[in-house]
């Protein structure tokens, strides 16, 4: 039979008709599932964009606190070099102030035996002064009262008389010589007590020179004793101070190492950074692209299901048309 026999053409055209609709559903199916591809793909190069760039924030700021830290720990290395050369200086201060102080306490030490040595010897030197007042003022009571008796003595040898009123003593001379020798005695004793009231007085203005040396020479050591202990506890605080100092250095040098490693690692991170940032600006091209591309894909997708449907419908009627004329073997 004729292909343009009605009864052959119209299962044919039916047939074409139901692939049309099946091309139709298929391409529709198709833009969905490309829209949704491509929407996955425009939100992973998004959440790629968004983490990319809250690493390349978070490597601002962590570049930022490394450049802090870095000046930072410079800053206070110098400031603790610094301080341990004034503490080195101040420990060469006090080491200088010991000496000075040792040598000071020994000059006062030897001042201070000599003063004492000195006034022992002027507390001897007056007590020999009294007692050489004691025995001068002995030899005067003794002259005096040698003197009186020989005075009395002499009185007595004057006045003696007789029964008839006749001197008994034409010469006394005796006694008046004993009155003489002890009114020298009694002149040495007096000239005697003087000298050792003198050599006393002097004594005792030695006493209170001495005493006040010695006590001078007491208040000096006092007070440098008290020096030698501030000097030592200064010296002690230095070298303790001196050695936080020695131990902060050390941790400082300890946390420059740590910054230039995390300086390392954010320039690695930087690296990592820029090599994303270029893939996911390649990611973003090829997302732009894909949009382009299913714009355009789901434009001629519109045109073809467009057509397809006005091409099915035309089928549809086509097909309608010829089963009106379609010739059966009942009707031949």
């Amino acid at each position: 039979m004729p292909i343009n026999n009605p009864d052959i053409l119209y299962p044919l055209l039916d047939e074409l008709s139901h692939k049309v609709r099946n091309l139709n559903h298929r391409i529709s199916y198709t833009i969905d599932d490309a829209e949704q591809l491509k929407n996955a793909s425009s939100d992973q190069t998004n959440q790629a964009t968004f983490d990319t760039n809250h690493t390349a924030d978070v490597k601002t700021s962590d570049e930022s606190k490394i450049r802090y830290w870095e000046n930072e720990t410079v800053h206070l290395l110098g400031k603790t070099n610094d301080l341990i050369a004034r503490i080195n200086d101040n420990e060469t201060k006090f080491q200088r102030i010991q000496v000075a102080v040792n040598q000071s306490i020994s000059y006062w030490e030897s001042e201070l035996n000599v003063a004492q040595q000195k006034l022992a010897e002027w507390q001897a030197y007056r007590n020999k002064a009294i007692g050489g007042m004691n025995t001068a003022q002995a030899n005067y009571n003794r002259a005096d009262a040698e003197r009186q008796s020989a005075v009395n003595a002499y009185h007595n040898c004057m006045n003696a008389r007789d029964s008839q009123g006749r001197p008994l003593n034409r010469n006394c001379s005796g006694y008046q010589s004993q009155i003489n020798a002890a009114e020298s005695a009694m002149q040495r004793a007096r000239q005697e007590y003087h000298y050792w009231e003198q050599e006393k007085i002097k004594a005792e203005a030695e006493i209170r020179k001495w005493e006040a040396r010695i006590a001078k020479c007491q208040d000096s050591l006092h007070k440098l004793s008290q020096a030698l202990t501030a000097a030592n506890s200064g010296l002690q605080l230095v070298r303790e101070a001196a050695n936080y100092s020695q131990r902060s250095l050390e941790e400082l040098n300890s946390a420059k190492a740590l910054v230039a490693k995390a300086g390392e690692k954010n320039a690695e991170q930087e690296i990592l950074v820029t090599r994303n940032v270029t893939n996911i600006q390649a990611a973003q091209i090829l997302s732009d692209d894909s949009k382009s591309s299913f714009i355009a894909a789901n434009k001629l997708a519109s045109q073809v299901q467009f057509y397809g449907s006005s091409a099915s419908e035309e089928i549809n009627r086509k097909v309608d048309d010829l089963k009106e004329f379609s010739i059966t073997p009942n009707s031949l």
